[in-house]
């Protein structure tokens, strides 16, 4: 079942609970923005410490699936954690920017934050879908 407005109004104090609800509104005025963190090798206690850190840097963190989880904050929050720039396209797609150039989606385990490099493969934006309405 989708998280669409009516479901969310309807079961908000269920969804609440099970921290199922993921930024609906603004956050401080900033739109918050979503991303996936790729983990390095699948260790419990490698992602517990990885979750613990970005929750402390400001982070909502997503549940872990597969090799990867979401992260979501607003702007300021990303871009002080990881000392990189974002820029966002009329699209709504986000990508990051380094040394002044636009490197694409994806922030590479080269010029990830000492704290989290040994953890973490890449953190990427995720493209919108290429079907279906064009206002997701």
């Amino acid at each position: 079942m989708s998280l669409d407005a009516t479901y969310i109004i309807h079961n908000l104090p269920k969804l609440e609970k099970r921290k199922q609800i993921f930024f609906t509104m603004s956050e401080s005025g900033k739109t918050p923005i979503s991303a996936q963190v790729i983990v390095a090798g699948l260790n419990k206690v490698k992602t517990d410490e990885l979750n613990k850190i970005l929750h402390k840097s400001g982070f909502d963190v997503g549940s872990f699936v597969g090799s990867s989880f979401s992260i979501t904050a607003s702007q300021p929050v990303f871009e002080k954690f990881l000392k990189a720039s974002i820029y966002r396209e009329e699209d709504g797609v986000c990508g990051f920017v380094l040394n002044g150039k636009k490197v694409g989606i994806e922030l590479k385990k080269k010029f990830l934050p000492e704290i989290i490099k040994d953890k973490v493969l890449a953190i990427t934006f995720t493209l919108p879908p290429d079907f279906g309405p064009a206002n997701w």
